[in-house]
Formats: C-alpha cells, sequence, structure tokens
C-alpha cells in the first residue's frame, strides 16, 4: 500500500507492506503529480513532478533518482 501526503503540507510517500498494519513515511526531494507503475516490476514506479521533472524508483518508492528534466505532461511510458 502507498498513500502520498498532501505536499502542501509535507512532501511524501507512506508506504506498508503489510496490507496496511504498519507505514514508513520516506520523505521526498519533490511534488510528485502523477505515477505510473511498471505493468510487469511490481517495485518500479516513475514519478512526474509538478515542475516538469521525471523520477524513478525500483525500490516501490523508498528512493528516487532523476531521469530527466522538461518532461512533457503524460508524454512518458516504461
Amino acid at each position: 500500500i502507498m498513500l502520498l501526503t498532501d505536499p502542501e503540507v509535507e512532501s511524501s510517500l507512506l508506504i506498508s507492506l503489510d496490507e496496511g498494519a504498519s507505514y514508513q513515511k520516506h520523505s521526498l526531494g519533490f511534488d510528485i503529480l502523477s505515477l505510473l507503475f511498471h505493468p510487469e516490476q511490481e517495485d518500479w514506479i516513475l514519478a512526474y513532478s509538478h515542475d516538469q521533472k521525471l523520477y524513478v524508483s525500483v525500490e516501490f518508492g523508498r528512493r528516487w533518482q532523476l531521469v530527466h528534466g522538461n518532461v512533457v505532461p503524460n508524454r512518458f511510458y516504461w
């Protein structure tokens, strides 16, 4: 389970690996506008930020790496 916090309060993800029994908070250095999960690799996620940057996580949101800046909205895919 993954929950996004309100970026106006704090930009972070709450991640549960035990079906919601407990959550770990992972702070983000960017504000997520949209997420795109990989169709086959369940831990791989693309995140598109408000400032048109694309990030990737291969650890179900626990760590993020910048892929590219100046990305056009809805023009990224796996």
